[in-house]
């Protein structure tokens, strides 16, 4: 393959802009460093584009300004075949989940490969990079940079993922020290995966490792392809929570397995949560269902991640005014109804007198007496 592949040409950026107008209306561009300090959107998903070390990165976004957690959802393999609604070829960057924002209160990122630009037969690159830049590295700096605009700790990050994007999900992890992960039938060592899918990224950035073999290569970045190498190079590990289907033979034996029998023993073993489960479905190592996957991760969230609320001056200040004029609302409701209460018990003492008068006059019988004595005086008076 040719050095120019690698480098972003307008070619390919008007593609890629044209490809993510189809997905958001905002597309954002920035360099690394302006990440940090940019005023971004609030409830409303929007692009983000960045150019760093002759890579594309490609990410959609959805910041919340009530829930301060995110969910990152991890890129895996796809169809270059895939068409739009309309029939067109969906042109890269590809995206997995990408509008599962919808159904999150926390902010969402779902980010996109961008080995998917070095040829249009790549189906997966699990963020492999060249020789001279890891590309999923720089993907855990972005994110880092994104969190801490939204004042976001590390420990309210939730990485997700399946197969491929499980493996990303468990690196990015890893380089995001105390954030969270939740995996479902995913890889862990890429020497485990399907060779002719592994190879192919190495082999089309095998010459920037200056004639080295594509052995010599996966040696060379077996950190890149290997999360226990990974976990030793960075002494650290994620608690891993995984699910796993059963009926995927390849996934139980290959991953699953694999991964208790070197991991347990490993100095940087913090936990590892693994759930078997059935489901039988033409392809076993597809994904849970889409429903019982967002039931997953929202109560992965509630349990294990923080809610709580922006501490935004701007937001402070319009609750402070609410919350005033409701206090003098309020105020000139009790008035109106104290008075209300006075003449009510005004008018309930009236009814009581008139009560009384009315008893006193039915139980009286001096209109019975007086009646008959006058009418016998007048008697006599004539007489």
């Amino acid at each position: 393959m040719s050095e120019s592949k690698f480098k972003v040409t307008e070619e390919i950026l008007e593609k890629a802009r044209k490809s993510m107008h189809k997905l958001v209306d905002n597309i954002i561009s920035l360099d690394l460093n302006e990440i940090e300090d940019y005023e971004f959107p609030q409830d409303e998903p929007f692009g983000l584009e960045i150019i760093y070390k002759e890579a594309l990165f490609y990410l959609i976004i959805k910041f919340s300004s009530t829930n301060k957690n995110i969910i990152c959802f991890s890129p895996g393999a796809f169809r270059r075949d895939s068409v739009s609604s309309t029939g067109e070829i969906i042109e890269p960057p590809h995206f997995v989940r990408w509008s599962w924002y919808r159904f999150f209160d926390e902010s969402v990122i779902t980010s996109a490969d961008p080995t998917i630009f070095w040829d249009d037969e790549i189906k997966i690159g699990w963020m492999i990079g060249d020789k001279n830049h890891w590309y999923l590295e720089t993907m855990s700096i972005i994110i880092s940079k994104l969190a801490k605009n939204q004042n976001v700790i590390n420990d309210n990050i939730l990485f997700y993922g399946s197969s491929g994007g499980g493996f990303v999900s468990v690196c990015l992890a890893t380089l995001i020290k105390n954030s969270k992960v939740l995996v479902n039938n995913s890889q862990f060592s890429l020497s485990n995966y399907w060779k002719s899918l592994v190879n192919y990224p190495i082999e089309l950035m095998a010459h920037t490792f200056d004639g080295l073999s594509i052995k010599e290569i996966k040696e060379k970045i077996a950190y890149r392809m290997d999360a226990i190498k990974l976990f030793e190079k960075e002494n650290y590990a994620p608690y891993i929570t995984y699910y796993v289907n059963v009926a995927s033979e390849s996934d139980t034996a290959n991953h699953s397995i694999k991964l208790i029998e070197d991991h347990y023993a490993q100095n940087q073993f913090q936990g590892l949560n693994i759930v078997y489960y059935k489901e039988d479905k033409s392809i076993p190592h597809h994904p849970l269902q889409t429903k019982l996957t967002l039931d997953l991760i929202r109560l992965y969230a509630k349990n294990n991640l923080y809610n709580s609320k922006p501490q935004n001056k701007k937001t402070i200040i319009n609750e402070e005014k609410y919350v005033k004029k409701l206090e003098k609302e309020l105020n000139k409701t009790k008035k109106e109804l104290n008075k209300t209460k006075k003449e009510f018990n005004k008018t309930k003492k009236e009814n009581k007198n008139l009560k009384n008068i009315k008893r006193e006059m039915q139980n009286s019988k001096s209109w019975k007496i007086t009646r008959p004595l006058r009418k016998l005086m007048n008697m006599l008076k004539r007489k």
